[in-house]
């Protein structure tokens, strides 16, 4: 009796989701099968990123759209969640605060969890040619010992947005000291 009350409460949820995703298709006119929600993916990933600022998650299609002069135009239309991913910088300051590392101490990759396979695989698609995949700036894995891997097999590649070290500037960038004068202090 008690699994059976289960399945039909499963079934309902799976019912009332359904109805959800057709409602919202209707409102915002894309097919059902676009329709996603953050709670929708059985299976998440966590994510890596090497940017100091993060990055936002959003995917995207593209509609024929009219402009006045120009005709016909295809546009990028938002739809489905966004998710954001943490930089290192974020992620080092709290634990750090004034006494932040260099980024390259810290393997220099954040960690976000919890992102929905389906959602990652889309936006990996959509973005397969972006310097941040394929540099390995941003990558995903659903296995934490694949993530330890990947972060370090890309320890020393660089994001171009990295602090620079005052212990060792590099080559091109020379120290300037400024004098205060006595009456401005």
């Amino acid at each position: 009796m008690a699994g059976s009350i289960q399945r039909l409460g499963a079934n309902n949820r799976q019912d009332s989701e359904a109805r959800r995703r057709a409602d919202q298709a209707e409102d915002t006119g894309q097919a059902e099968d676009e329709v996603m929600t953050k709670n929708e993916s059985g299976s998440k990933v966590t994510v890596a990123c090497k940017l100091p600022h993060g990055l936002v998650l959003r995917l995207f299609k593209m509609e024929e759209h009219k402009e006045p002069i120009v005709g016909v135009v295809n546009q990028a239309k938002q739809y489905g969640p966004t998710y954001t991913v943490k930089g290192w910088y974020d992620t080092a300051r709290r634990a750090f605060g004034s006494e932040m590392p260099i980024p390259s101490q810290l393997g220099g990759y954040a960690l976000t969890h919890n992102i929905p396979r389906d959602f990652w695989e889309k936006w990996l698609e959509q973005n397969k040619d972006s310097d941040l995949v394929k540099n390995k700036l941003i990558f995903a894995s659903s296995r934490a010992d694949e993530i330890e891997g990947l972060r370090a097999d890309n320890k020393g590649q660089k994001s171009g947005l990295e602090p620079i070290d005052p212990k060792s500037p590099p080559r091109d960038v020379r120290r300037v000291t400024q004098m205060i004068p006595d009456d401005a202090a």
